[in-house]
């Protein structure tokens, strides 16, 4: 996971999905996330726990 700092700014009042690898994803990297998204007016609307690795947007399994 990346970490905050380095992550692209976020606009204002927006809502978020949260994503989070299951036995990777630090417990406090979730909290200061959430917390910084509340601090600039976004909603978290959903934290998604992945057991695998997270599927990349419009990927295709192969087959």
């Amino acid at each position: 996971m990346s970490d905050l700092s380095r992550a692209p700014a976020v606009p204002t009042h927006c809502d978020l999905v949260l994503c989070a690898r299951l036995g990777e994803t630090p417990l406090a990297w979730v909290a200061r996330t959430v917390r910084a998204a509340e601090e600039q007016g976004c909603r978290i609307r959903a934290v998604v726990l992945w057991a695998t690795d997270v599927p990349l947007a419009g990927s295709r399994a192969s087959g």
